[in-house]
């Protein structure tokens, strides 16, 4: 979509700026075409920014996914791509959420919808990057945002890291500076948070099964088993918007 700079600078003076976009740009929701914007710095500052070709900003969007949200269409200014359309997904940033909210029986089935994205874009050589902030969750649905930083590689064991990159976010979302002293006290629940090649599946099973055993009840979302939350404060390995 070609447009004016004059037009550009009105349209995103008008418009709600949102969280997140990376290093290399701000995001915005549209709510006249109900997409994100993403202006890249290069909008702004092109003597200390290189400008992406269309091919660059666009070179997964002929994969079909759900849950990983690619960029649609390239924004540019006189021929230069500044910026790129995504569609806008209804959901909370992990980083903004409360993970006691979360009821961990949804949250599987967000997690199992994922995998198969993510053996889809493994087998096409696409490599997940900078997921951790930029995770999306709404009930039994969770997204991937802002991948204009994913790339192709032809090594063997894609499927292996992107599935590791994931696991790895979604525990630290749930466990850290909340439950690390619940985690702790388990020997196997220990070792399948700090261990290489992480089954995120067994790992929630158990955790499901151990909290709800110490509660003396099945619990329904994290906030039931509240009264297992770290009695200390850690640093976080995490950083989230709310207070604990």
């Amino acid at each position: 979509m070609e447009i004016s700079k004059e037009k550009l600078r009105y349209t995103l003076k008008n418009i709600r700026r949102l969280s997140g976009g990376g290093g290399d740009g701000t995001c915005y929701y549209n709510p006249k075409i109900d997409k994100v914007i993403k202006i890249f710095h290069c909008f702004d500052e092109p003597f200390l920014y290189d400008y992406p070709s269309k091919e660059e900003v666009l070179k997964f969007n002929s994969i079909e996914l759900t849950y990983f949200i690619f960029p649609i269409d390239v924004i540019t200014v006189n021929g230069h791509v500044v910026g790129y359309i995504a569609d806008y997904i209804k959901a909370k940033n992990l980083y903004k959420t409360n993970p006691l909210d979360i009821n961990l029986l949804e949250f599987m089935t967000g997690i199992l919808n994922m995998y198969k994205d993510i053996i889809k874009i493994s087998n096409e050589g696409i490599v997940i990057y900078d997921l951790i902030y930029n995770l999306m969750q709404n009930k039994n649905e969770i997204y991937a945002i802002d991948t204009d930083d994913y790339f192709f590689s032809d090594k063997d064991d894609i499927l292996k890291r992107n599935v590791n990159t994931f696991n790895e976010s979604i525990m630290i979302f749930l466990v850290d500076n909340y439950f690390d002293e619940f985690v702790q006290s388990n020997k196997k629940l220990l070792e399948m948070y700090k261990g290489k090649d992480i089954n995120l599946v067994d790992f929630i099973t158990l955790f499901y099964k151990l909290l709800s055993e110490n509660i003396g009840k099945d619990i329904i979302t994290l906030n039931d088993a509240k009264s297992l939350v770290n009695k200390k404060y850690y640093e976080p390995n995490f950083i989230r918007s709310i207070k604990r």
